[in-house]
């Protein structure tokens, strides 16, 4: 019995003279509060009164990314590594990496349309006034490099080299488009034209995505947002209650905004909703 209290107390006493361990999940921010740091995972992008937010999908916490100008438009490529965003007066775009460092002016970008990452992660595609289709950063090959419309609102590219836009065509009252084309050439076009004033398109990253397109009456309160299946032209399903909804990169969940709220699953965070200018994930 002597034999094992006396083992017993060799291990109590290595395990007290043993190095101690301490984890933490992030790096290390002083704080007069005394709890360790929790690392934030960047997976929401918003643009919230011409400031760029991020926000986990838990929807926790928001992280302000530094900008030099208010902005209008944001988007991040596939790594969340770097965001490009758009002056909210003039629309040209800057690079800037996830916190707002390192800012990077896009030549030749004023009074750009729209702007999207290319599926490289590095390359930023944008449609400029003339709605030709320029690109910054690594050299690529386009389906397409001149856009016929008066208009391009939002382009999005898929991996396969897709490109879908919504577009006003020729200037006509109420003729808008949303066009898929494809590098297979089965393109086919979704007419919008019962449908007046779009505001956004927003396209997943998955295979056969979503594309859901917002619109309002006259820039008036009144708004919604529609849903098509990919691949199918008719038959929308109309969300008369949201002003915003966008697929995670697999598909799995969705990000959504409504009642002053942006929700995922059960998840809320209060935004002003009617100043929010583009959502992104």
């Amino acid at each position: 019995m002597k034999n094992i209290f006396f083992f017993i107390s060799i291990l109590l006493f290595v395990s007290a003279c043993s190095k101690y361990e301490i984890r933490f999940e992030g790096p290390y921010e002083p704080s007069t509060v005394g709890t360790s740091a929790v690392k934030f995972k960047r997976d929401i992008l918003f643009v919230e009164k011409g400031q760029i937010k991020w926000t986990d999908f838990l929807l926790q916490k928001t992280e302000l990314v530094k900008t030099t100008t208010l902005a209008k438009k944001a988007r991040a490529n596939a790594s969340n590594t770097k965001i490009a965003y758009s002056d909210a007066t003039t629309g040209a775009i800057t690079i800037v990496d996830s916190l707002g460092n390192n800012p990077q002016k896009v030549p030749n970008s004023d009074g750009a349309q729209c702007f999207f990452w290319h599926f490289n992660n590095q390359t930023l595609c944008f449609v400029n006034s003339s709605s030709q289709i320029k690109t910054f950063g690594t050299a690529v090959t386009l389906i397409a490099s001149n856009i016929s419309a008066s208009k391009v609102y939002e382009m999005e590219m898929l991996k396969d080299g897709t490109l879908i836009s919504l577009r006003l065509v020729n200037g006509a009252f109420y003729n808008y488009n949303i066009f898929v084309d494809k590098p297979t050439g089965s393109d086919y076009t979704i007419d919008l034209g019962q449908y007046p004033d779009p505001l956004w398109l927003k396209v997943g990253k998955y295979a056969n995505p979503n594309i859901y397109y917002g619109y309002s009456w006259a820039n008036s309160s009144k708004f919604g947002l529609k849903s098509y299946t990919f691949g199918s032209q008719s038959s929308p399903y109309d969300y008369s209650g949201e002003r915003w909804r966008i697929d995670s990169p697999d598909g799995a969940i969705r990000a959504t905004v409504a009642n002053g709220n942006l929700l995922v699953a059960s998840y809320s965070l209060a935004v002003d909703e009617f100043s929010l200018t583009d959502l992104d994930w």
